[in-house]
């Protein structure tokens, strides 16, 4: 895996790291699908203020549409706690506190393949709220994503 390093050499990413998560989905009708994710995410990075804990939380649905298409949204929201002394982008060097939102609509057609993949569009649109300064963003993407039926 490449990663960008400082001119040191050290850029104090090194250290464990855990990723908890589950899953859990319901089929109320046999074109429609609820589904739910939970999860908790930790990295303790040797500098202090790299170190940090996600809690997440994920709910979405989707649907089989007429012809071969399918749509389905999702909302998310990720809350994110850093160790150590951010000064001087928290007042007082407080640590770093992030909230994240994300909602994403996907669409596409499971009839057309390329090489065995189906096509699908997702547009999502994401915002971080922070008490870092200059770490706050809205933005947008449209992803293609290849999808294979098993």
């Amino acid at each position: 895996m490449l990663r960008p390093e400082f001119a040191s050499g050290y850029d104090g990413h090194d250290g464990p790291a855990v990723q908890l998560g589950g899953y859990a989905a319901w089929l109320p009708a046999p074109w429609a699908r609820l589904e739910g994710a939970l999860g908790y995410d930790r990295e303790r990075a040797e500098a202090e203020w790299l170190r940090n804990r996600t809690r997440w939380g994920r709910l979405g649905a989707s649907v089989l549409l007429p012809r071969g298409f399918a749509a389905g949204a999702s909302l998310e929201l990720r809350r994110t706690r850093w160790e150590g002394d951010w000064w001087p982008h928290t007042p007082d060097g407080a640590p770093r506190r992030d909230l994240t939102r994300a909602w994403r609509l996907t669409g596409g057609n499971r009839g057309w393949t390329l090489f065995g993949f189906s096509p699908r569009l997702a547009l999502v649109r994401e915002f971080r709220e922070t008490n870092a300064q200059l770490h706050d963003y809205r933005k947008t993407r449209l992803e293609l994503l290849f999808h294979r039926e098993f």
